[in-house]
């Protein structure tokens, strides 16, 4: 005797594309974020080769936005390995 299939899958899939959905805006957010820090690092680069008499000045802020690209590399490759372990047990 056959019986028709259950809804509790597709109920499942539903509820795990949510977390999905969040997990891949945070990623794209992260993402937007570095390159910004990253842009801002390579405009004080810029600004020191052209005014080197600033480089005292320009170090601090150039460290930290060095230091923020670190941590959204952290962040983005955290949630690029969630994102394919869940991509992994889906299929």
């Amino acid at each position: 005797m056959t019986t028709a299939p259950s809804a509790a899958p597709v109920r499942a899939t539903v509820t795990n594309d949510i977390p999905r959905q969040s997990l891949q805006e945070r990623l794209n957010r992260h993402k937007l974020e570095m390159l910004s820090a990253m842009g801002e690092t390579e405009e004080y680069d810029a600004i020191c080769s052209e005014i080197p008499e600033l480089q005292d000045d320009i170090q601090p802020l150039y460290n930290q936005s060095r230091d923020k690209c670190s941590k959204l590399l952290g962040r983005v490759k955290a949630l690029e390995s969630l994102l394919a372990r869940q991509t992994g047990l889906a299929q």
